[in-house]
């Protein structure tokens, strides 16, 4: 399997061709964790960690209680942070919009995936018999686009409703990014563009959540990473999500994950009919986006 590179200056992404983004490299120094690289294409620090280097999260964030979904007082079995991690996705058309006519200077691309509404099997259920067997959901499309800018990548996720009902939703993008240095020189920085300040949080304490679920952050727009001896790191600034969420597969990975949500997980029993989410009318599309700035 080759990758799809994207270049724009001194930054480039590199895509699988299901539409994982899996390398973000600013002057050639790697920033994105690429465990959903081809295994060929995998450097050791790539074999450690998460398998993958990203998921959309869709229609819920988080494990639902009995795993089962409420909508409209209508049952769906769900999965772990929904459907959509379990239905391919393809590259749709790759653009340069650079203005250079060499192939190589392409800087934009766009991934679908579509659901037809059908039953389909749960890929999890085979590693956690305590996982729904089956997912269900209603019909809809999701439409991930990657540009390369000057000085970061832009990531949109369209989400549109498919079925002629209204569809309540809860929607997340979980990256995954390369440690730049040691657990203990790690500084992760929250903030909220509405107010001044920010929270600092600590690699040890993302550490010590992971082990039972994730580290929850409540109206945030911004969250920076720095390495203080590197002082390299990821700065992901997002739109149309309210929160995050950050978490790292072990203390010995070498990644961690930043994860703008539209809402934080909810464990209530009729999940999504009994918490808050988006809605959309049928046939209606709504964007969301994210901008990642390589330090």
């Amino acid at each position: 399997m080759t990758l799809t590179r994207l270049v724009n200056g001194s930054i480039s992404a590199s895509i699988t061709s299901d539409g994982q983004l899996v390398s973000i490299q600013k002057k050639d120094h790697e920033y994105m964790h690429g465990g959903g690289k081809p295994e060929d294409l995998k450097d050791p620090q790539d074999k450690i960690g998460w398998d993958k280097s990203e998921i959309i999260m869709f229609p819920i964030i988080g494990r639902p209680g009995e795993n089962i979904v409420s909508m409209n007082g209508k049952k769906y079995s769900m999965g772990q942070h929904g459907i959509s991690r379990a239905i391919p996705s393809h590259i749709e058309d790759v653009i340069n919009t650079s203005g250079e006519n060499n192939n190589k200077n392409n800087d934009f691309a766009l991934i679908c995936q579509s659901h037809n509404g059908e039953s389909i099997n749960n890929p999890r259920y085979d590693k956690d018999p305590s996982a729904a067997q089956k997912l269900e959901w209603p019909p809809y499309l999701i439409d991930k686009s990657i540009q390369v800018l000057p000085s970061a990548v832009r990531v949109g996720i369209t989400v549109q409703n498919l079925s002629d009902s209204n569809m309540k939703y809860r929607l997340g993008w979980h990256p995954a990014f390369r440690m730049q240095g040691t657990n203990d020189d790690a500084v992760f920085k929250t903030m909220n563009s509405k107010s001044t300040g920010h929270n600092t949080i600590y690699m040890n304490e993302i550490i010590e959540e992971s082990l039972t679920g994730a580290y929850l952050i409540d109206n945030v727009d911004s969250i920076s990473y720095i390495d203080r001896k590197s002082e390299r790191g990821v700065q992901l600034a997002f739109e149309g999500f309210n929160s995050a969420m950050m978490w790292t597969k072990s203390a010995k990975s070498g990644m961690f994950c930043i994860e703008p949500v539209t809402q934080l997980p909810d464990k209530k029993r009729n999940y999504l009919d009994d918490v808050t989410h988006e809605t959309l009318a049928s046939s209606e599309r709504k964007q969301y986006l994210v901008h990642i700035i390589p330090i």
